[in-house]
């Protein structure tokens, strides 16, 4: 899933799941003046989380939160077996997030 060259991306209650079968191509990336502003549901058996990843799925992908977007993030980012990287001026509100 790809943010990018201004796009702009609102959700309210979402829940996103990354398979077992996911590969590099499915990394999440935010970059390039990208505005996104989600949170996660507050009812249900994911509660709280925002983007899950299955502890199936192959380790050597990358999720990339970067290169000056701008990010509101609510909920639990939980990516036991894969690598986040968070840099290249992004303004971002995650205070109400927890990266796991």
């Amino acid at each position: 899933m790809k943010f990018s060259a201004q796009s702009e991306v609102v959700g309210e209650g979402v829940f996103f799941y990354l398979t077992e079968n996911s590969g590099t191509s499915d990394a999440i990336a935010i970059a390039g003046d990208a505005k996104v502003t989600l949170s996660a549901p507050v009812e249900g058996d994911y509660a709280g989380v925002l983007f899950f990843q299955d502890r199936n799925a192959p380790a050597n992908v990358t999720h990339t939160l970067a290169g000056g977007s701008s990010m509101r993030m609510s909920g639990i980012l939980y990516f036991p077996k894969q690598a986040v990287t968070y840099a290249g001026g992004s303004e971002a509100d995650l205070s109400a997030s927890l990266i796991v």
